[in-house]
């Protein structure tokens, strides 16, 4: 009977704005799914460039030891790499001691 009760709230025409409100949500989680999809893709795919180009401490060139400390943690292995990139995408880009990893990037591999 509270189910019947509930059923009865939500159809009231003064509830219509909610009901158009839920209604949106779920029509729009197949684009919501997409977009996530997209986004891991981009991450995953630069998380692989990365990975490859940072990650190893043999193939990188040699600078300071806090650089390579920091891109050792940043960039070791896939997963690191995309959390490292995802915080990025969202706007914390920077080293465990505050520094921009942007910053730190262009100084030891040059800029444009």
């Amino acid at each position: 009977t509270r189910v019947v009760r509930l059923v009865r709230v939500l159809r009231l025409k003064n509830m219509r704005e909610l009901t158009l409100m839920i209604r949106g949500l779920f029509g729009g989680m197949p684009t919501l799914f997409w977009a996530f999809i997209v986004l891991f893709i981009v991450v995953y795919a630069l998380g692989i460039c990365m990975t490859t180009m940072l990650g190893n401490r043999e193939t990188r060139k040699q600078h300071s030891e806090e650089f390579e400390d920091e891109m050792e943690m940043m960039f070791s292995s896939l997963d690191l790499s995309m959390l490292t990139i995802f915080r990025c995408f969202i706007g914390d880009c920077s080293t465990s001691q505050g520094k921009p990893l942007i910053s730190m990037l262009t100084e030891a591999y040059g800029g444009w």
